[in-house]
């Protein structure tokens, strides 16, 4: 597990024993910490391709944001880089636990970069299961 804290601010990322790649993004993202967010984005990306070519296929990504308070605008172009570099990679992303302002964000970026495997959950296990369900079911 790979695993940053800054200050009120938690940055994670790990391959799971199921194969999942889980991330977690919590506290207040601002602008203080853009440069430990951005080197945090590079790593989730090194980690999202690196499963994808070790198991040769796109993989499942979960990201737990539930205990996100607060992030600043820069917040939203590097997660909608990190969104269009993914891509490539990624089958499915389910994202548990977003607030009001955190979602309107998500699902902001979402829609500009046309990700149609991306989805906002309010319930962990909805997500888990949704993650699970195959695309075409």
């Amino acid at each position: 597990m790979e695993k940053e804290l800054v200050d009120d601010v938690v940055l994670d990322v790990l391959v799971a024993p199921d194969g999942v790649v889980r991330m977690v993004v919590g506290g207040n993202v601002t602008n203080d910490h853009m440069r430990e967010f951005g080197e945090w984005a590079e790593q989730v990306k090194r980690v999202i391709r690196d499963r994808s070519v070790e198991i040769g296929a796109n993989v499942l990504t979960f990201i737990d944001v539930s205990t996100l308070e607060q992030f600043d605008i820069e917040t939203t172009k590097i997660v909608h880089d990190l969104m269009v570099f993914d891509r490539d990679y990624v089958a499915k992303t389910a994202i548990f636990g977003a607030n009001y302002v955190a979602s309107l964000m998500l699902e902001a970026i979402i829609m500009i970069t046309k990700r149609q495997n991306v989805k906002l959950f309010s319930d962990k296990d909805a997500a888990i299961l949704w993650l699970r369900t195959p695309l075409d079911a």
